[in-house]
């Protein structure tokens, strides 16, 4: 469902209660004074809860901002769940909504903060992540998945211009302009926030402490975190036109079960358009390979040329193959290398692919 969501309140629907929670205060805040600007089209005013305030009580991030037309509004960032549950394991619904609208409420109010709950869910979303936790079947790891993951390349329409894959295979992030797309390790991020916040990829895991020694000490879960981040509205409108939902970008509209598995499945199905590259079965030997690729292919010498590319690309992905490649030849026999390599269609561990490719998406819907 939804993870993090950063709200536009406009400030003629909420009023400051508090000014020294700010910095720098907000007292002057409303009086219009365009010397105070100097250079700067705008000025802003934040207030970041400490990590004590989280261990107690989970708040959310405020950040007002005033322009020199002296147009003024807050922006009022959070993780749903860890509002309402103090972790992200548990997944919000639907039905969540007017629990979640009453709890920000009130936190904005005990923050220095006063607006009205019809404020709230009339708020414009500037940054929404939808996201979805995934259980693993025994003998599935998340470090295999990534791998795999790691390997294939993106479809392009997708946009990416930055792929991270670190932390020994536990985390991977497909980053744009506009948009991420992160896979991790939910079990392992947590176990490396008990030892320091900074180790983690997730902010605040800290509130997650209590939960994290039950799971973490008495099961031996894995768990595959996928996080599709939306990070400003030029990007949410156009996705969700594209998925046939054409709706005012507010909060009340946004919190919505349909929407988020139908972003969540579009990326997921992108990611693996793919798939069927793998073997899924590391162990296969030169024979097992060549005879796969000779079931489609009646020329020998294309069949062992595709048997050195399916090595290379085991060993180093799509991206890598094909660099390798142009690095001894050019781009055109990189892409006529990689064309006739994706024409492989190679035999199938069931379990793997079926969890990967039908397990994942049923879980979704």
């Amino acid at each position: 469902m939804i993870d993090t969501i950063a709200l536009t309140i406009k400030g003629d629907e909420f009023k400051i209660t508090d000014n020294d929670k700010f910095s720098p205060s907000t007292y002057n805040l409303f009086k219009y004074n365009y010397s105070e600007f100097g250079s700067k089209q705008y000025l802003k005013y934040v207030q970041n809860p400490t990590k004590k305030d989280m261990l107690r009580n989970y708040k959310p991030k405020l950040t007002i901002t005033k322009r020199k037309n002296n147009d003024i509004s807050l922006r009022v960032e959070f993780s749903a769940p860890k509002l309402l549950y103090s972790n992200n394991f548990f997944e919000l619904e639907n039905k969540d909504f007017k629990k979640l609208v009453d709890i920000l409420f009130e936190k904005l109010k005990s923050i220095g903060i006063k607006t009205t709950k019809k404020a709230i869910e009339n708020a414009n979303v500037s940054a929404i992540h939808y996201s979805k936790n995934f259980v693993l079947e025994k003998g599935i790891t998340v470090s295999l998945i990534l791998d795999y993951l790691h390997k294939l390349e993106l479809n392009y329409s997708l946009d990416i211009n930055k792929t991270n894959y670190r932390n020994n295979g536990y985390s991977l992030t497909y980053h744009s302009n506009s948009y991420e797309i992160a896979f991790y390790d939910k079990i392992k991020d947590l176990e490396k926030s008990r030892i320091s916040e900074k180790r983690a990829l997730e902010n605040n895991s800290f509130t997650q402490q209590e939960l994290t020694n039950t799971i973490i000490d008495k099961n031996h879960m894995e768990v595959l975190r996928e996080e599709i981040r939306l990070n400003n509205r030029k990007k949410i409108k156009p996705i969700l036109k594209e998925l046939g939902f054409e709706i005012d970008l507010i909060f009340k509209n946004l919190f919505n079960s349909k929407i988020a598995i139908a972003v969540l499945l579009y990326y997921w199905q992108k990611i693996t358009e793919n798939f069927y590259l793998l073997s899924f079965k590391q162990d296969d030997t030169v024979l097992e390979k060549i005879n796969d690729i000779m079931q489609n292919e009646t020329n020998i010498n294309k069949g062992l040329k595709n048997l050195g590319a399916t090595y290379l690309f085991d060993a180093i992905g799509l991206n890598g193959l094909k660099s390798i490649v142009k690095s001894y030849s050019n781009s055109k026999t990189s892409q006529r290398i990689t064309s006739d390599f994706k024409k492989i269609k190679f035999s199938q561990n069931g379990r793997i692919k079926s969890f990967l490719i039908a397990g994942i998406e049923k879980e979704l819907k």
